[in-house]
């Protein structure tokens, strides 16, 4: 309000004029300031893992994020389905986020673990074959041919890992000359301590290695 004059005139009213304004401008500032700090407010919230509801009070997801980490524990069949649900409704913070990382990451292992173990059987396999030729079964030869079409459905499905077999081959092969050994036994020795097959071979549809001449 415009303070009285001193010399006990009124306000003139243009005075008056521009102290409404001035008072509209200090009202719209504040206002300015409440929505800032509401704005700020919900940023810090989110940051902390709670959400905002329509009344502008907070809300602990953080709870219902343990809650899933509980299904984890008890139901993991229960807890995927929760997961795929909550990822397609975009609820972000009710997500057990340590654990679905960690499923994540596994299951990147469990592609190559599955690559290298399908490697193993079909090495395992061609020793076998070449190294014990009067027992050679068609059951042999189903082995082989399956654990090449796994490892190149698993390329298939993730090409990422068309270079992994090849990265693997010496492993895989040192752990498929000692299964060979106890499997047939022939002495360890017997068997090629590197690698004698090719990987282009090895994964060739229908390449088979010629039987030993020891044999």
């Amino acid at each position: 309000m415009p303070e009285p004059s001193l010399t006990g005139e009124p306000p003139s009213k243009k005075s008056v004029h521009h102290d409404f304004i001035d008072q509209v401008h200090i009202n719209r500032d504040r206002s300015h300031i409440r929505t800032c700090d509401r704005l700020l407010q919900r940023i810090v919230a989110a940051s902390q893992g709670y959400d905002w509801d329509v009344t502008g009070k907070a809300k602990a997801l953080q709870q219902k994020g343990r809650v899933m980490s509980v299904t984890y524990t008890a139901d993991f069949n229960l807890w995927i389905e929760k997961t795929a649900q909550l990822l397609r409704d975009r609820h972000w913070h009710e997500i057990d986020l340590e654990h679905l990382i960690e499923e994540i990451e596994d299951l990147g292992k469990s592609e190559r673990r599955g690559v290298t173990s399908q490697l193993i059987r079909l090495l395992l396999h061609l020793l076998k074959w070449q190294y014990q030729p009067q027992r050679r079964s068609d059951s042999w030869l189903d082995s082989i041919t399956d654990a090449r079409t796994q490892i190149s459905l698993a390329i298939e499905d993730s090409p990422s890992l068309k270079s992994y077999p090849a990265e693997q081959l010496e492993v895989s092969y040192q752990r498929a000359r000692q299964q060979a050994a106890k499997q047939t036994g022939i002495s360890l020795e017997v068997f090629p301590e590197a690698c004698p097959y090719p990987l282009e071979l090895v994964l060739a549809e229908d390449w088979l290695p010629e039987a030993n001449s020891s044999s």
